[in-house]
């Protein structure tokens, strides 16, 4: 469990340091993207397998989706207002959804997002909070 707790911590640190050092004003799509994604996968599958809790398997699903809850909120706005910066934080999203699902597959748990349909989530809960959002981006 020790292992697991630092790997997210590492996983998600390294995977947001390198790709916020893109630069700001850019829409091009972060060169080294694919370079992060091989890095921290071969970082997540290099990581000793240990035992995980029920908790830990529900929280990896939970992260999963709420990563793309995020990133789809900001390809929305992005769409929406032409903002560079939405752009630059929605990659950074899916660099996270990345890492994230990297574990899922390490320790063979289902992943929640099969196909990554913008908007459409398993979480009822996330669901709501991002339809909600979605409508406050639309007036601010």
């Amino acid at each position: 469990m020790k292992n697991i707790k630092m790997l997210f911590v590492i996983v998600l640190l390294t995977s947001f340091g390198i790709s916020s050092c893109a630069e700001n004003n850019s829409t091009e799509p972060i060169e080294n993207q694919e370079i992060i994604s091989d890095l921290t996968k071969d970082t997540i599958f290099n990581m000793p397998v240990e035992e995980i809790s029920e908790n830990e398997s529900e929280s990896m699903i939970f992260m999963r989706e709420e990563e793309k809850l995020a990133r789809d909120v900001y390809i929305n706005l992005y769409e929406r207002y032409g903002i560079k910066v939405f752009n630059n934080i929605s990659k950074s999203e899916q660099t996270h959804m990345d890492a994230i699902k990297y574990l899922l597959e390490k320790y063979s748990i289902d992943d929640p997002v099969e196909t990554d349909v913008k908007g459409v989530f398993k979480n009822q809960e996330l669901q709501i909070l991002y339809n909600q959002l979605i409508e406050q981006g639309k007036i601010t």
